[in-house]
């Protein structure tokens, strides 16, 4: 229940490959929990989303549609709610575990499973707010969402906390070649690393300078995926202390479940909305996945290396200031030399062979 009768809001701003849908999902574990895994995903232009959007024509803005959704004040949010119940929606409320104990959808794992088998289509809007209402945390994960719109939301919500997921930039770009493609990644990684990180270290810079010092400091938290993966718990609680909970046993369970062991749970380990259960070893594979070249050219980058000297990484060239990315024509798998191990190992990731002959595990420690 609300401490003293005051619900705490929560935003987690995260990226793409930044294990965002497990942190997301440590919080939808605790039993005080009212978890929404991106509400302001009907905001977005992907072509799934379009189409469960045809006939939907009263959707507001995200300052309004958000507030909305963190305050349990569903008026004038029909169509929001009729499209975060849809069926053919993978996020939203078809996530939230206090609408599948509701439903008594006690089989939590394999997420997918559970999220496809329990009806909350069939939940009125009244009763999911009611829900909602009698939870003592509201909590909303939102990808890509930019931190001085977040800033502003803390003056308009009362007890609202954000907490800024970040990860390092070699490692989310690695992820990104592990789901789209190895050639691709390779032939774009100039331009997509500029992007990507030019993105995130605004939003890096805008927390640590406006959102950590300003007069709502207290109600901001940094978190970064390494400190997540390698000491869970004690993140974990330190996270939750930030909000005024402790960890419950649903939590302690769920960590246990997805850090440990090897179990077929998530088999598909390059896929989206997907996270390795060996968590410590997935937080520094890049170290054995990425290429020399590639590891340059990200580091080499002037957001990139900005951001990593900013949030505290270790760079593996620390005395490189500049790499011509035109003259170095190796994108082939086939044609870089000096990384014929990592490659290989991408590879044979990526056409679903298991066996790996040899392997400098090493390389980058």
């Amino acid at each position: 229940a609300a401490v003293g009768g005051k619900p705490t809001r929560v935003v987690i701003a995260a990226y793409m490959r930044t294990g965002s849908t497990f942190f997301g999902e440590a919080f939808n574990s605790h039993a005080d929990v009212f978890y929404m895994d991106e509400p302001l995903h009907y905001t977005c232009n992907s072509v799934n989303s379009k189409k469960l959007l045809v006939g939907l024509r009263n959707l507001p803005s995200k300052s309004v549609g958000l507030r909305g959704l963190l305050t349990c004040d569903y008026s004038g949010l029909d169509d929001v709610i009729a499209y975060s119940k849809s069926p053919k929606l993978d996020r939203m409320f078809r996530r939230c575990r206090a609408l599948h104990d509701y439903l008594n959808c006690t089989t939590r794992y394999p997420a997918n499973a559970i999220i496809s088998a329990c009806p909350v289509e069939r939940l009125s809007t009244a009763t999911i707010a009611g829900i909602c209402r009698r939870h003592g945390i509201v909590v909303g994960k939102v990808i890509w969402e930019r931190l001085n719109f977040l800033g502003l939301l803390i003056d308009r919500v009362p007890a609202l906390h954000v907490i800024h997921l970040i990860r390092d930039p070699r490692a989310v770009l690695n992820s990104h070649a592990l789901s789209f493609g190895a050639k691709t990644f390779a032939r774009q990684l100039p331009f997509v690393a500029n992007g990507k990180c030019a993105g995130m270290l605004q939003q890096y810079e805008h927390g640590e300078r406006v959102l950590k010092l300003g007069k709502n400091s207290q109600r901001y938290m940094l978190v970064k995926y390494e400190d997540l993966a390698t000491r869970t718990l004690d993140t974990l609680e330190r996270v939750f202390a930030f909000v005024g909970r402790r960890l419950d046993a649903g939590v302690r369970r769920y960590v246990d479940t997805h850090t440990h062991g090897t179990s077929a749970l998530h088999r598909h380990k390059h896929d989206l909305l997907t996270y390795r259960e060996d968590s410590a070893r997935t937080a520094q594979a890049w170290r054995t996945e990425m290429s020399e070249r590639d590891v340059k050219i990200v580091e080499t980058n002037p957001h990139c290396r900005k951001l990593l000297l900013s949030a505290g990484y270790e760079l593996v060239y620390p005395n490189v200031t500049s790499y011509d990315v035109a003259a170095d024509r190796r994108y082939s798998l086939s044609r870089d030399p000096g990384d014929t191990a990592a490659r290989l190992r991408l590879r044979q990731k990526l056409t679903g062979r298991s066996r790996i002959v040899s392997m400098r595990r090493n390389r980058w420690r």
